[in-house]
């Protein structure tokens, strides 16, 4: 939970940051404060891509504060340990470029047709002091602002 609402212009599906990278999306607004889906929340998925070679995919929540994992990676995809993955613009949410996490194993096994990928966060979830909301172009803030009106 956060201290800030609908009163200061947050809206659901907001991205939230810290200095370190992507924390999470708003996932609820109440008039004076809002709930905060975290990036390693098993119900989370981010549009990602690797610094090194642009290759996109998309990294889900497992339920654990340290990893999230990325899925449907076939054996053959050009991703590798320390790699870094940053946010890649699809989906509308996240700009594009803010880190997300660094590539942590890599596994493949040839007779499987996904590789088993695990990153980890750059942001330490359990230190989290300070946190930012990113409003997003006027033209997608008036749509939130629209959503919200027509929802109440």
């Amino acid at each position: 939970m956060i201290d800030k609402g609908r009163i200061d212009g947050v809206y659901e599906g907001q991205p939230v940051i810290n200095e370190s990278g992507i924390v999470g999306q708003v996932t609820f607004v109440g008039a004076h404060n809002s709930r905060i889906m975290l990036l390693t929340d098993s119900n989370s998925a981010i549009p990602v891509q690797v610094i090194r070679n642009d290759i996109r995919v998309i990294a889900s929540g497992n339920g654990t504060v340290d990893e999230i994992q990325l899925e449907h990676i076939p054996t053959s995809t050009d991703i590798q340990t320390d790699d870094l993955l940053v946010t890649s613009g699809l989906g509308g949410i996240y700009p594009e470029g803010y880190p997300v996490a660094h590539v942590k194993s890599v596994q493949r096994d040839n007779r499987r047709e996904f590789a088993s990928i695990i990153a980890e966060p750059v942001v330490d979830f359990d230190r989290l002091r300070y946190l930012l909301l990113i409003w997003p172009s006027n033209d997608r803030q008036q749509q939130a602002v629209e959503e919200t009106l027509n929802a109440q």
